[in-house]
Formats: structure tokens, C-alpha cells, sequence
């Protein structure tokens, strides 16, 4: 059992004068700009799990004071960050307010172009706002969650690792080119270089997003990582709607690029990993104490795009997998449209070369997502041990139980799903 992490002088001020600035905010709303940098900051000092109840009582009364005022998209997205920093005392606290998706530009929209470009930006947002985080605490600044910092050279590791899984997204963005000394010079320039490119908006929403559980320094790299992820999911649950449509519509060269994006936006994102493999164990298992009740068995991007690929079977669709999603499950109730509907419907009409441009592209999805599913399992076991999950599940023997679940497990031979051979946890973890 933890203990509420020690709070110095100067941050106990902070928290009694912080009622104060929201009672100023709620008594002229419409003037007073609202202190986001202040609750957050107050967020990352304490850690949600141990925000003081003068705090919450006083964000709680400015949420009351929000719904009497007329909504644009500045007072949703107010609404949306106090529904998040609220969510433990509201008791519905869950992965996806842990994460503060909500509050994160997640890729949408037909146009593959357009999709490219928001998980390019997004992801490189986040991923080099962990490295700066990183950064500052190897050069000395005042930084939040000062609990456990890692040992000496893991900040050069995570620069590196970091800059391994941007550098698809930073070709693409023009970004490839910055060049450094060593990896802490180049993850500097790599950060201020993507700051740049941002607006205002993806600014403030990867700022007003970290709100920690708990004060350790690690919490911050999990988060941002475990966003990251949500933001590729989002791109491909998009890109398997686009593929559906244009399976109906018999346009194969469409569908298949869509599906091929998919495959390759999940190995782009393994790296990923091996940054999150960087954390110290204990670390995580200390922080995961306070995230019981959000575990990724909650993420609706993810089980999205597997009910996108193929109807789940009865079994699963009524496991707690998919009763902690109901939204997603209610889709799939309702007879949402499936990847493997529509090429069933397809096939008979297709030529050859034509089905087998859509059927290597199926193959190529599921042989990604089998390897992604074995690294994510490999690096839960190594992390988890024998402890259970915080979603209510068993934790690891949950996981691999996963292991064999295949998207579309007819349509591919069984060695699609499956990793390939000779590759050990260590390399795939950096």
C-alpha cells in the first residue's frame, strides 16, 4: 500500500491557491481565460490518484459552471478535459480517460492523404514530447514526476529508440534530414523541429493530455507511448472502413492499398516497444497500483479494428474483451460491415490477379497483426510477471490466450498470423 507522495511547501501553495483561480474562472467565464497550465501542472506534481479535495471540488463546481454557457469548440473541449480530470472522483474511471483521448486530434476522415498526415503529426507530437520530457530531466531543469528516474544513459537509449520509431513519420514530414552529434543532439533539434510544424490547437491538446496516476518519472513515457499506439489504431479503423467501400464498390486497387496501409502502419508501430521496454519494472508495477480499472482490454480503437476485419464469435463478443467496450459492441450487434463480408461478397466477381492483389493484402494485415500481438505479449510478461491485468482480466495468461486470434482465419494460410522465427525479445526490444 502507497502512501500519497510527499508534497513540499511550495507546491501545497500551489494547490490551495488553485480553488481560488477556478472560483475567479467560474465568476466570469466568459472573460477569464481558464488555468489548463495550472491544473494540469497540479496533475503532474500529485498525480491524479492523490489530487486534493478542495481541487476537485472546486474543477467539479467549474464543470457545473461550463454547462450553463453557450458551447463552441473551445468550451467542448474545456468540457471534455474536466470530465478527464474528474474521472476518479466521478468513479468512471477507465482507459480511455487515463489516456485523455478525448482530448487528442485522433486521425479521421476518408482521404488517405489527409489521414497520413494527422497520425504523422499526432504521433510525432507525442512521441517527441516524451523525449523532451526526457531531455529536460537529463539537463538538469525542474521537471514533474521526479519519483524513480531512470538510471545514467537510458535518456540517450530512449532518444534513440524514440527516433527509431518516428523516422517513417519524419520522412514523410519533410524531417529526415536533421542530423546531430550523438542521439541526445539530434532528438533536441528532432523536437524543436516537429514543434514547428505544429498549430496551436495540437499544441495545447498533447499539453492538457498528460495527467499522471501517480509521480513517477516513467508514467510519462507509458502514457505517451500507449497514445501513440491509439492514434495508429484510429488511422487504421479509418482506412478498413475506406477498404469495405471500396470492396463494395469493386475498386480492388483502392481496397488493397487500404488494407496494405494498415499492415504497414502496425509494423511502423512496433519500434514502439522497444521504447516502452525502456521503463523500469518497478516503476511500472509501482504506478500500475493506482490504474486499476484502465487496462488496454478497454481499448476501443483496437477492438474496432478487429470487429472491422471480421465478426468476433459469440464467445468473444460477450467476454469481458468487448463488454468493456460497448459502443464498439453495440456496432457490431447492429451488423456493422466487415472486411471479410465484403471480399466474401467480392471474390466470385474478382479476376485473378485482382484477387490475389486483395488476398496478399489480407495476408500481409494478418502476418503484422499476428507479430504485433507476440511482441505485445513478450513485452507484457516481462513487465507483468505473474501479476494480474487492472482491467479485471488475469493479465498475461489473458494475453496469450489472445495469441492465435486470427482476423481473417480462413481467407489466409495459418503462417500469416505467426512471428517469424529467430528473433529474440532483446532485439525486438531494442
Amino acid at each position: 500500500m502507497h502512501n500519497a507522495p510527499a508534497v513540499d511547501g511550495d507546491i501545497a501553495s500551489i494547490s490551495q491557491s488553485l480553488p481560488a483561480l477556478l472560483t475567479a474562472w467560474c465568476a466570469e467565464p466568459e472573460s477569464t481565460p481558464f488555468p489548463f497550465a495550472e491544473v494540469v501542472g497540479e496533475y503532474q506534481r500529485v498525480g491524479k490518484h492523490f489530487v486534493e479535495p478542495a481541487v476537485l471540488d472546486a474543477l467539479g463546481t467549474a464543470r457545473s459552471r461550463l454547462k450553463g454557457i453557450a458551447g463552441n469548440a473551445e468550451r467542448q473541449v474545456l468540457a471534455t478535459f474536466l470530465d478527464v480530470a474528474l474521472d476518479k472522483r466521478d468513479e468512471r474511471y477507465d482507459y480511455f480517460s487515463y489516456l485523455a483521448l478525448g482530448l487528442l486530434p485522433l486521425p479521421a476522415g476518408a482521404d488517405p492523404f489527409g489521414l497520413q498526415r494527422q497520425r504523422d503529426r499526432l504521433l510525432s507530437l507525442l512521441v517527441t514530447d516524451s523525449l523532451r520530457f526526457e531531455l529536460g530531466r537529463y539537463e538538469g531543469k525542474p521537471q514533474p514526476l521526479p519519483g524513480m528516474p531512470p538510471p545514467a544513459g537510458v535518456t540517450a537509449k530512449r532518444c534513440r529508440l524514440g527516433m527509431r520509431a518516428l523516422a517513417p513519420s519524419l520522412r514523410r514530414l519533410g524531417l529526415h534530414g536533421l542530423r546531430g552529434d550523438d542521439d541526445l543532439v539530434r532528438a533536441r533539434r528532432v523536437c524543436e523541429a516537429v514543434a514547428t510544424l505544429a498549430t496551436d490547437p495540437e499544441l495545447r491538446a498533447v499539453r492538457i493530455s498528460m495527467l499522471p496516476v501517480y509521480t513517477l518519472h516513467d508514467e510519462y513515457l507509458f502514457l505517451r507511448v500507449l497514445q501513440a499506439f491509439e492514434v495508429s489504431f484510429a488511422f487504421i479503423g479509418q482506412h478498413l472502413r475506406a477498404a469495405i467501400g471500396a470492396l463494395d464498390a469493386m475498386e480492388v486497387e483502392e481496397a488493397a492499398a487500404r488494407i496494405r496501409a494498415c499492415a504497414v502502419t502496425l509494423r511502423e508501430s512496433a519500434p514502439l516497444f522497444s521504447l516502452l521496454a525502456s521503463m523500469q519494472v518497478a516503476a511500472f508495477r509501482t504506478f500500475r497500483t493506482y490504474t486499476e480499472g484502465a487496462s488496454a482490454i478497454q481499448s476501443g480503437g483496437y477492438k474496432l479494428v478487429e470487429s472491422l476485419c471480421r465478426r468476433p464469435a459469440t464467445d468473444r463478443l460477450d467476454s469481458v474483451a468487448y463488454r468493456s467496450v460497448e459502443p464498439v459492441r453495440q456496432e457490431v450487434l447492429a451488423g456493422q460491415r466487415t472486411v471479410y463480408e465484403a471480399f466474401a461478397e467480392a471474390a466470385p466477381q474478382l479476376g485473378g490477379s485482382d484477387l490475389d492483389q486483395v488476398t496478399r493484402a489480407i495476408g500481409d494485415f494478418e502476418s503484422a497483426h499476428g507479430r504485433w500481438r507476440q511482441t505485445h505479449y513478450r513485452l507484457a510478461v516481462r513487465m507483468l510477471g505473474g501479476q494480474s491485468g487492472t482491467g479485471y482480466t488475469e493479465g498475461t495468461p489473458y494475453l496469450k490466450a489472445g495469441l492465435e486470434l486470427r482476423l481473417f482465419p480462413d481467407l489466409v494460410p495459418d503462417r500469416a498470423g505467426r512471428p517469424e522465427s529467430g528473433i529474440e525479445p532483446e532485439e525486438q526490444f531494442g
